[in-house]
């Protein structure tokens, strides 16, 4: 009773509002999750990263056979020709990612002749791949962490009972239903079904059905 009473003191507590998360936190996480790591990658073009452009012809001709003749087989020869062409357009004009000091150029320097130019180029390479999968592992811990931590609290949150009432008929009815609820007497908002109510077209009624005293606005 002490917990559900003193811990939680409500749903626009101070322990709800470590769960809200600024909508343009919400817009990183959507559209660029990973946002923090861009000084560990670079855009190159293909030539910079030291590709060749890609071919736009096909490199097989079968128009010559027998079956190549039918109004089906030209129109998928002409398909598979004008969609070649396309992805060797968008591949050419695309930009390619590629971890900060660690290019295709120098790769491809350092296993044909391993100059200790290129040498110093990939040690420093390798500091960096080092550097960004310890700082993916540490973000990795912390987002662990939260989803530890912020479980419990949701379940408080949804199970939460304002008890503080001027009327003392509503706060009788709301400390029985508490102290029901503690005895196991009221079903519990937990966790699967926390989760399980955003497939639902209703999930606040379902929230609220479980505990009545929890607005909907809150729910």
């Amino acid at each position: 009773m002490k917990e559900t009473l003193e811990d939680t003191q409500g749903p626009r507590s101070e322990y709800a509002k470590a769960m809200e998360t600024p909508l343009a936190e919400v817009h990183t996480l959507a559209t660029a999750p990973l946002q923090s790591f861009s000084g560990f990658i670079q855009t190159l073009d293909r030539a910079s990263a030291g590709l060749s452009p890609i071919d736009a012809n096909c490199e097989w001709d079968v128009s010559y056979h027998e079956a190549s003749h039918s109004a089906v087989a030209q129109s998928m020869l002409k398909r598979m020709k004008e969609d070649v062409a396309y992805y060797a357009n968008k591949a050419n004009k695309s930009q390619i990612l590629r971890t900060c000091e660690l290019d295709d150029k120098t790769i491809g320097r350092f296993l044909a002749e391993g100059s200790d130019e290129d040498k110093d180029k990939m040690r420093q390479a390798f500091l960096t791949v080092v550097d960004l999968v310890q700082q993916l592992e540490k973000l990795r811990d912390q987002d662990a962490a939260n989803v530890q931590s912020m479980v419990p609290l949701l379940e408080k949150v949804a199970n939460f009972v304002d008890l503080n009432e001027k009327d003392p008929a509503k706060r009788a009815e709301k400390l029985q239903f508490v102290m029901r609820h503690e005895a196991n007497l009221e079903p519990s908002t937990y966790t699967e079904y926390l989760f399980g109510s955003l497939l639902s077209s209703k999930s606040t009624d379902d929230l609220v059905a479980l505990n009545p005293y929890l607005s909907k606005a809150d729910a």
